[in-house]
């Protein structure tokens, strides 16, 4: 090829990647972003929150389909060492493993191994429920059971204290339950209850005979490839992680809780270990029921009104509904986590706060507000 034929062809390439950048510049080629102003409003939630709540760190993440993307890691991951804090951090999150004992109650609906009007009576618990021949499985998922929450009582919080890294049975901690009065008569009313979702695990364990963790990870984690949530049996956090915090009476300064209790205290309503890109994952395919069948998804969307804490909520079988997003959040000894989708939008809002107690409690879900008030206002 002669040297002008070169020329010729260079030039021809330079024109052809200039038009390419200015077709871009005229359509809006590329991804689309939040304006700096609502980035800018989102961080601006972010500090205030850590600044409020002494939060060390926060991990956020926000993807609106057609209005733009904004990932935020700020703040330490480990006080003592300085570590920053990392997007792909794995953290606790609390109460949503309800949302996955759920689901596999849902998928044992479907294969006609459970009803949902079945009553605890059916159900060998290795204690005697009061109103077990009342209350339904539908009723320990929606929280309307009436069963006290053992998590509250002074016999468990005193255990528990006492040896953070005893391995309990489940049934020792329905018995906290049950030696409290219930809330209510099944039916009747609505109260958030760790106890609940204690007895759906243990449901799920005598319908198919294996470990609820075992079937959490078949049934749920290896069919959306959730590489970096577990369930897991021993106290230790692994592998990349943020560590957990949270003020202790007598203490001047955040203790570090990471590893201060065994995941077998919390079980089937608080065990289970996650990240943001899983969770972004998880929060579709629980608020669209892609694992289940869509008779089973109206099941779960069938709510009832109630407040937790101070947060009124609507709740369905293991499911948030708020401003049009659904999902769970979870809250554990240094740890408040809210991964939450909205259906009609199809955007994502993840909040990870390594700091629990808050002064404000489910600061996870209030951020989660706040931030969908700039990207959506139209819904809020």
């Amino acid at each position: 090829m002669s040297n002008r034929m070169v020329k010729n062809l260079m030039r021809i390439v330079v024109v052809t990647v200039i038009l390419a950048f200015a077709a871009c510049s005229i359509l809006s080629c590329g991804a689309p972003e939040f304006t700096f102003e609502q980035k800018q409003e989102i961080e601006q939630l972010v500090d205030q929150t850590m600044k409020d709540n002494d939060i060390p760190g926060v991990i956020v993440g926000v993807w609106v389909p057609g209005e733009g993307e904004f990932l935020l890691a700020k703040g330490k991951a480990d006080v003592e060492t300085g570590q920053d804090i990392k997007l792909a951090d794995r953290a606790r999150i609390g109460s949503n493993t309800k949302s996955f004992v759920i689901t596999v109650l849902l998928q044992l609906v479907d294969e006609g191994k459970v009803n949902l009007n079945d009553t605890l009576d059916k159900f060998d618990f290795g204690v005697v429920i009061p109103n077990g021949e009342n209350i339904t499985v539908r009723e320990c998922c929606n929280m309307t059971s009436g069963l006290f929450n053992y998590t509250v009582s002074d016999g468990f919080q005193e255990a528990a204290g006492a040896n953070p890294y005893r391995k309990w049975k489940p049934q020792e901690l329905v018995e906290f339950a049950v030696s409290n009065n219930p809330y209510f008569p099944p039916g009747e009313g609505f109260e958030y209850s760790n106890t609940n979702t204690i007895l759906i695990g243990m449901i799920i364990e005598q319908v198919i005979g294996s470990d609820l963790s075992e079937e959490i990870q078949k049934r749920i984690l290896e069919p959306l490839k959730l590489d970096n949530t577990i369930f897991p049996n021993t106290p230790e956090m692994t592998g990349e992680y943020s560590h957990g915090y949270r003020y202790i009476e007598g203490e001047d300064n955040l203790v570090d809780v990471t590893n201060l209790l065994d995941p077998s205290a919390t079980w089937a309503a608080g065990a289970m270990i996650s990240n943001l890109y899983d969770l972004k994952v998880w929060a579709k395919a629980l608020a669209t029921g892609e694992l289940i069948s869509e008779s089973a998804q109206k099941e779960r969307l069938k709510l009832v009104d109630g407040t937790i804490e101070d947060l009124k909520v609507s709740y369905g079988l293991g499911i948030f509904a708020i401003d049009g997003f659904r999902n769970h959040a979870g809250e554990l000894p240094g740890y408040s986590t809210a991964p939450f989708y909205n259906p009609d939008k199809e955007a994502t809002i993840i909040v990870l706060l390594n700091k629990n107690p808050n002064n404000e409690h489910l600061a996870s879900i209030k951020l989660l507000q706040r931030i969908a008030e700039v990207v959506l206002p139209e819904e809020n």
